[in-house]
């Protein structure tokens, strides 16, 4: 051991090892938001969806207040000490990475492991009384979601060319996570509400061809508030635009136990996605049926147009009942 005048350790092993420091002064937030605004273009450019690049962005314009970008030890340090779930750390250093990959950058990504949970299930009747106190439009829209079980971002893609009032289908032409396009079945009741809305665009549900949904749910949240606390019902805040499709899914597994027919109404690629949906309720609970009897033959179709399941006959009626 080689000891100087000062008693300062110089050499231990051999000679001494210093790393170079990575972009050890911060660089200005104004700085930073160009090298989001490149990345942005980054990812544009390598096809990712617009909703991807808007979320990467807010949340590198977050991190970026607090961190240097181009330091991966100060964005991981970060992240470890953020108040959030370990899905939303998981979801950070995944954006973090194609950071990285754009600007060659090594590092090592941390490992969150997001706990598993299962979705909530609305019951009908708050669905319903949620549809009914909205506006026409919003109604609609919800309306919409429960019988398809589409994803709400493409529930608001769709078109008017998209609905079938002969056949009452619509088609979901613009599918999103790597889903499939589909053509799904849908009441009467639907289409003639759909059709009863103004048309201002080639879009059902915007205003404008450029609206936003991010927008459309803000708007939903604040509606949605002020119906709870009118009706004095504070389940209705438990439920947003992808719990209707939780439910339509939960309730079409219930009727057919068609593991492929649910992930065809999904628009899944995988069906290790749809198998979740099979966890979600026990529907050996007793109480938990609506049971109607249907005297003729449009009572009969009309309880089946809405959701109601047959069960059998009883003196020349039919009897049917579906989940609460």
């Amino acid at each position: 051991m080689n000891i100087d005048k000062d008693s300062r350790v110089i050499d231990l092993v051999g000679p001494a090892r210093i790393e170079p420091a990575i972009n050890i002064v911060k660089p200005s937030y104004e700085e930073q938001l160009v090298r989001i605004q490149q990345h942005a273009l980054w990812l544009k450019k390598n096809g990712y969806a617009e909703s991807t690049i808007y979320g990467t962005t807010g949340c590198f314009k977050a991190l970026a207040k607090d961190t240097n970008l181009m330091n991966p030890e100060d964005i991981k340090e970060n992240i470890a000490f953020r108040p959030v779930t370990n899905a939303t750390k998981e979801k950070l250093c995944t954006m973090y990475d194609r950071f990285c990959t754009q600007h060659g950058i090594k590092w090592s990504m941390p490992r969150y492991r997001r706990k598993r949970k299962l979705p909530y299930v609305p019951m009908e009747s708050d669905i319903d009384q949620l549809i009914n106190a909205l506006s026409h439009r919003q109604g609609t829209f919800l309306q919409l979601i429960k019988e398809t079980g589409a994803r709400p971002s493409e529930a608001f893609a769709v078109k008017w060319i998209d609905i079938n009032s002969e056949e009452c289908r619509i088609t979901i032409n613009d599918p999103r996570k790597g889903g499939s396009a589909r053509k799904l079945r849908v009441t009467k009741h639907l289409i003639s509400r759909i059709f009863s809305l103004r048309r201002r665009s080639s879009y059902v549900f915007r205003y404008y061809e450029t609206s936003k949904y991010r927008s459309y749910c803000r708007f939903f949240y604040v509606s949605r508030q002020r119906i709870a606390r009118e009706l004095e019902n504070p389940r209705l805040l438990n439920i947003n635009f992808k719990s209707l499709r939780h439910w339509k899914v939960t309730m079409t597994y219930h009727n057919t136990k068609d593991l492929l027919y649910v992930k065809k109404i999904l628009g899944h690629r995988s069906i290790s996605s749809t198998m979740i949906y099979t966890h979600l309720v026990d529907f050996e609970e007793d109480g938990q049926f609506l049971v109607k009897v249907a005297r003729d033959l449009d009572e009969f179709t009309e309880f089946l147009e809405n959701g109601f399941e047959y069960i059998s006959d009883y003196d020349g009626l039919k009897v049917l009942r579906k989940r609460k």
